[in-house]
Parts: C-alpha cells; sequence; structure tokens
C-alpha cells in the first residue's frame, strides 16, 4: 500500500503541474502524457478532487479538470514547486518533441 501511495503522491505532483501551466486538462490526455494507466490517472484525480484541489468542468471543457483556489494556492507554495514543475514540464516538452519527430516519419 505504501508503494501505492507513494506512485499516487508523484503521479499528484505531476498533475498539478500540468494543470497550473495549461490551466485545464482531461484524464486522456495525463494518461498519455505521464504514461499511465487511465484508471491511475482516475483514483490520483478522485483522491485530488475530494481534497478540494482539482475541481471537474461541467460547462464549457466538460471532462476536463482544473486547480481550485485551493489547488492554485497548494503549487503556488515555496519548497521548490516552481523547480520541481519546471523540470515536469520541460520533461513533457521533451518527450511530446520525441513523439512527434516519430510519428511525422
Amino acid at each position: 500500500m505504501a508503494v501505492k501511495r507513494k506512485i499516487q503522491k508523484g503521479l499528484a505532483t505531476k498533475i498539478l503541474c500540468v494543470l497550473k501551466y495549461v490551466g485545464r486538462a482531461d484524464e486522456r490526455y495525463l494518461a498519455k502524457r505521464f504514461g499511465y494507466s487511465p484508471a491511475a490517472i482516475d483514483r490520483t484525480m478522485g483522491s485530488l478532487e475530494r481534497q478540494g484541489i482539482v475541481r471537474m468542468s461541467t460547462v464549457m471543457s466538460a471532462g476536463t479538470y482544473g486547480l481550485t483556489d485551493r489547488g492554485h494556492r497548494a503549487v503556488s507554495r515555496g519548497g521548490g514547486t516552481k523547480r520541481v514543475c519546471g523540470e515536469i514540464m520541460a520533461e513533457g516538452a521533451a518527450r511530446d518533441a520525441a513523439y512527434e519527430r516519430f510519428t511525422r516519419g
């Protein structure tokens, strides 16, 4: 159980960083971006939603998640969050660029 929580905590950090920078995202995008199963993303989003950190939109971009005010405060706190989010976003951008090069042939 401790391993599952550790994985979920690391995934939650990645998700919060993405939502901070891109604003809104759906579970499919997050699963593809981080290479996790949709079920893992769903569990993590459920936990974050119960904590009041993210909220699913029911209007306009239905099915997407965004940070709540509490989520913005959590991500904006010190403790190296800015550095960690920068690294996560750079890693994701590099992976996205490699995927684009590979699929273009």
